[in-house]
């Protein structure tokens, strides 16, 4: 097997390619945004082409360009209050892979994914002297390119980087048109700042690996999603959605690992167990942010089960879910833009201690537009959400991501050695479930 090695052709501060307007020189964080960790979300998109060098110019010159319409994307963290659209840039790479595509993703070792991102690992350091966004283009032998990045998640959710990517697209294109700028103002009017000082070490990007997790993915088909869903209808729920229903899944058969090696859910909170969802805000039932709304604009549902009912079936598991995310409406959303926006804050801080054993929390990319981002050569025929090891902080932590063109869906999944173990063999899990390591193209 040949050792995967990417040689770094050219490293450099990339700046938006015209200044941004002294009215646009600061940008306030919103109140959700105060209390979103310092670290990065990495992205990472293959393209199958035969001429990725080609591209190389116009990417640099049009993501340049797209950073005009982005200012605090370019910009520095000042305190937790705003950012200096200053125009100090983001890292931009490009290098080179000594395989082929095709060979790679054959057989993905996901600990090789951070080698397609700039720095390798994230970004560490005083958040007042971080980039915002940090992108690599990486071409393979065969042509095929790679662009991968690093957005922190204090400004941009998966939404937001979707938006700007997005964008890139359609600059690359030539495309510029007024609906597709992006909305800054919306979302810092609905939830304003408050005067919250970071408390002492989340001021600076860390990270604390942890050796003892596992990370692996998993397959369900559009059929497997079918069976399941038909499983997991009740009259509280008669119409699950397919990320319930993965989400219950997985939720119920993790559970059952812990509890072969006799663990219990550690929460402070008695033996119950937690999933949290993230919430995207932009949704008419919940705010007037649109699509375009730039920011960190998430809340968590979160799902409880008390430990002598992990037993029941997975439609008892779907409507716990269900009902969690049915309470996060317009009523508990408002409660984060007044005066009891900090009590709503740390209302369950304790209870979500996330890393803990029996405490789960799960992302849904899907349908998000990663899969439709096409420069002119295609789309992505495969997208990595997570690069490298997992933190301290990432235990039982679950992506769900579009596959086969959004029929079927991809799970990419963080426990801890032993209960992946388990997971693995268990029969009833994998009838639905399929592990992967590679993709064929």
């Amino acid at each position: 097997m040949t050792i995967l090695e990417v040689h770094v052709d050219s490293k450099e501060i990339l700046k938006p390619s015209s200044p941004t307007p002294p009215h646009l020189n600061l940008h306030k964080l919103t109140f959700l945004e105060q209390f979103i960790p310092p670290y990065y979300m990495p992205v990472i998109l293959f393209y199958k082409i035969t001429n990725g060098e080609q591209k190389l110019h116009q990417l640099k010159l049009s993501l340049s360009k797209t950073l005009t319409k982005f200012p605090p994307v370019a910009g520095r963290i000042r305190d937790n209050l705003s950012i200096d659209c200053n125009d100090e840039g983001i890292l931009y790479v490009e290098a080179q892979v000594n395989t082929t595509m095709e060979d790679f993703l054959h057989d993905i070792d996901i600990k090789f994914l951070e080698r397609f991102l700039p720095c390798g690992k994230a970004p560490t350091g005083p958040i007042t002297q971080a980039f915002q966004a940090a992108i690599q283009v990486t071409v393979f032998q065969c042509g095929g390119l790679v662009i991968g990045g690093y957005f922190s998640h204090k400004i941009m959710d998966a939404v937001s980087v979707s938006c700007f990517l997005q964008s890139w697209v359609q600059t690359f294109k030539g495309i510029n048109h007024k609906s597709l700028l992006p909305d800054f103002t919306s979302a810092l009017a609905f939830f304003p700042p408050q005067d919250y000082i970071l408390p002492p070490g989340e001021d600076s990007v860390t990270y604390d690996t942890d050796d003892t997790c596992k990370i692996k993915r998993f397959v369900f088909s559009a059929s497997a999603i079918k069976a399941l869903k038909a499983k997991a209808i009740s009259d509280l729920v008669p119409h699950p959605s397919r990320v319930q229903v993965i989400s219950a899944f997985i939720w119920k058969h993790a559970l059952a690992a812990l509890n072969k090696l006799n663990k219990v859910p550690q929460n402070g909170k008695g033996k119950t167990s937690y999933f949290t969802h993230t919430i995207n805000l932009r949704n008419p039932n919940l705010t007037p942010l649109s699509l375009r709304c730039m920011g960190s604009l998430t809340l968590g549902s979160v799902a409880s089960i008390g430990w002598d009912e992990k037993e029941q079936d997975l439609s008892g598991y779907v409507a716990k879910v269900h009902e969690a995310i049915l309470k996060v409406n317009k009523e508990h959303v408002n409660k984060f833009r007044g005066e009891e926006a900090l009590e709503a804050m740390w209302a369950d801080a304790e209870m979500l201690l996330f890393g803990r054993e029996g405490i789960y929390m799960c992302a849904s990319m899907c349908k998000i537009g990663f899969n439709d981002l096409d420069f002119g050569w295609g789309k992505p025929i495969w997208g990595s959400p997570w690069a490298g090891v997992p933190t301290l902080a990432e235990r039982n932590f679950l992506i769900l991501v579009d596959f086969n063109g959004g029929e079927g869906m991809e799970a990419w999944l963080i426990l801890e050695k032993q209960e992946m173990t388990i997971l693995e063999t268990d029969e009833e899990f994998l009838k639905f479930a399929t592990p992967i390591t590679g993709i064929h193209i």
